[in-house]
């Protein structure tokens, strides 16, 4: 679960870009600002959603588990 909300989180960040871009242009600042900005929050999201990630696949593999893939760590299924 905590895999699909981090893939969401960076492309939910990638599509921002370009409303960004045209935004800050209206506003009077820089493609170049705005494009280290975007760059910085998705460095900050992939190494906030990493912690998380590791922790329960070290759980899992302790608890008898295989990691990412078990049963118990399994992707959301559509119905």
């Amino acid at each position: 679960m905590l895999g699909v909300a981090a893939v969401v989180c960076v492309s939910s960040r990638s599509q921002g870009t370009a409303p960004g871009l045209q935004g800050c242009y209206i506003l009077g600042g820089t493609p170049r600002r705005i494009q280290m900005a975007e760059l910085i929050a998705v460095v900050v999201a992939s190494l906030v959603m990493y912690w998380p990630l590791m922790l329960l696949h070290e759980a899992n593999i302790r608890a008898g588990g295989i990691g990412f893939g078990d049963r118990q760590l399994s992707a959301p299924q559509a119905d």
